[in-house]
């Protein structure tokens, strides 16, 4: 693996205390070395808020008969959508240059603060350690949960406040409290399936009035408006829905109910903002503080799509954050659950049926079958039930378009293959049956070190553009996750190309590589990677 320079050498704790008796399966040294990790990474919290601090600690063995150097000792943290090999390197500190004499264990220990500049989500802790052949030795990993920085005492409104507003119980030390910033788009391993509650039918919510001037549908491989004219979707995605809720403290992210932050956008010449949403403060079921769900969720939701409308923005509206059962959805799964997901689409096909200036963007990132693209991956994605890779029954992209469609509603669907949305190669034979035709290829396509399965110009070349010819598609998701303005703005140059559609990640303040976030505040002033996107859309009519 490829990792940064090693730290400098630390002091080591002692070894480990008479009585540790470390499973067989522990005891195995790791391959090409003598070293084994007697103990994985172990936390001193499964949750930490930012603000806060967590200890993780490990343990290794020299197994051998010789005394074994190890340059680089390192209790490595990754945040969602980080990878091994490519970082972000968020991880915790000290780290060690060890020397183990035969026989000879040590238990290491190190911490980590976490600050606004953090991504919210499912965190992945590993121990791993260099061998004097440059090789780095991965252990297991322990998964945590990364939250929202400690928010004021709420005062409840139909409208809630698009601040932090509601103070949870501290999981660590405390530090500095930050202000909330945006949630990424996280990777987590799917965990057991809850006991399901039934999911009950929300109460309803006002429709929103269609809004003069301003529409969209398919019209052959094109979205077209209201005139029939072709348009090409050119946005952002506007995070913090899909969490705020869920997590207990608001409902938005950052501004949303004032003109100056809708004008913000516009003045990047945006004309379509992604909104993610979450299942569960949409039903207004499982326990998510009321002040944040069901009705309240819901007219928020509706008020803000209305404000951007009003502005000449197109929504989507994304099932970003959902899951089986009775538990809080607060972070992605791997695909729609059956027992939420398609009542979800009901509620919200019904709520915006009459409102023309919108998308329905069915479900975040697939990666079912193990994140394969496979014959099983896709079937999944359009059938869902029983699928390889998801411990609940999934609700396929097949269901929920009936459902949308079972409500009278017309709009636009988006659809999006496995591999997080990353592929679109079997798209036209997997997609579902839309009586109305007016299906959108979807598919996120990120830059290193994050990487897509279609990052290159030979993947767009050789899938995307096929498929362009006879479909409408929309990079849901797209931007450079190393805080650089130099995948994105070739990406877009070529969907300009190609009447390819796309909405960046995202509009939030938060950190420009590992979210990654386009503004550094709510005016619109780019970071280094949102430059490359805010100057291309600009140089656009």
């Amino acid at each position: 693996m490829v990792r940064p320079t090693p730290s400098p050498s630390f002091p080591v704790l002692p070894s480990l205390p008479p009585g540790f008796s470390p499973s067989a399966t522990t005891l195995a040294a790791m391959p090409g070395t003598t070293v084994a990790i007697i103990q994985q990474c172990n936390l001193s919290s499964t949750t930490v808020q930012r603000g806060y601090t967590l200890t993780a600690t490990g343990a290794l063995k020299n197994m051998g008969s010789g005394t074994v150097r190890l340059p680089d000792v390192v209790l490595a943290g990754r945040a969602p959508r980080g990878t091994n090999e490519g970082g972000p390197f968020d991880d915790f500190t000290p780290a060690y240059d060890l020397r183990l004499a035969p026989g000879e264990s040590r238990t290491l220990s190190a911490s980590r603060s976490f600050d606004a500049s953090d991504p919210v989500g499912t965190w992945r802790c590993y121990l791993t350690f260099e061998t004097t052949d440059g090789i780095y030795h991965d252990g297991q990993d322990t998964f945590f949960t990364v939250t929202g920085s400690v928010p004021a005492v709420p005062t409840p409104t139909p409208t809630p406040s698009a601040g932090p507003t509601a103070t949870p119980t501290p999981t660590a030390t405390p530090t500095p409290t930050p202000t909330a910033t945006a949630s990424p788009t996280p990777r987590p391993t799917p965990t057991p399936t809850p006991a399901p509650t039934p999911t009950p039918t929300p109460a309803p919510t006002a429709t929103p009035a269609p809004v003069t001037g301003l529409s969209v549908r398919v019209s052959g491989n094109h979205l077209v408006n209201g005139a029939g004219q072709p348009i090409q979707l050119r946005g952002v995605n506007r995070s913090g829905a899909e969490y705020a809720c869920a997590e207990g403290w608001g409902i938005f992210d950052g501004p949303t109910d004032d003109l100056t932050s809708i004008n913000a956008m516009k003045s990047w010449h945006i004309n379509t903002v992604r909104l993610p949403l979450n299942e569960d403060c949409w039903l207004g079921i499982n326990g998510v503080t009321a002040a944040y769900s069901g009705a309240t969720y819901r007219n928020a939701i509706v008020h803000y799509v209305n404000a951007l409308n009003a502005q000449g923005i197109l929504v989507i509206l994304n099932l970003h954050f959902s899951g089986p059962g009775g538990a809080i959805p607060v972070d992605q799964v791997s695909m729609a659950d059956r027992d939420h997901a398609p009542a979800f689409w009901s509620s919200v096909a019904t709520t915006f049926k009459n409102n023309h200036a919108v998308l329905f963007d069915l479900f975040n990132e697939p990666y079912p079958d193990s994140n394969r693209d496979s014959a099983a991956a896709w079937s999944c994605v359009l059938n869902g039930g029983a699928c390889p890779g998801v411990n609940f029954t999934a609700a396929g992209m097949q269901e929920m378009t009936t459902a949308v469609r079972n409500t009278g509603a017309t709009q636009p669907i988006l659809i999006a293959g496995p591999q997080y949305a990353g592929v679109v190669d079997k798209w036209l034979q997997y997609k579902p049956n839309d009586p109305l035709n007016q299906l959108v290829a979807s598919i996120h396509i990120y830059g290193l070190p994050l990487d897509s399965p279609c990052r290159l110009q030979s993947c767009w070349d050789a899938t995307m553009a096929p498929l362009a010819t006879t479909t409408p598609i929309v990079i849901g998701e797209m931007g450079d996750t190393d805080c650089t303005s130099r995948f994105s703005p070739p990406l877009m140059t070529w969907a300009d190309a190609h009447g390819v559609s796309y909405t960046p990640w995202a509009w939030n303040v938060s950190n420009c590589a590992g979210d990654p976030s386009l503004i550094t505040n709510y005016n619109g002033t780019p970071t280094a990677y949102g430059v490359g996107v805010r100057n291309h859309l600009l140089t656009l009519p």
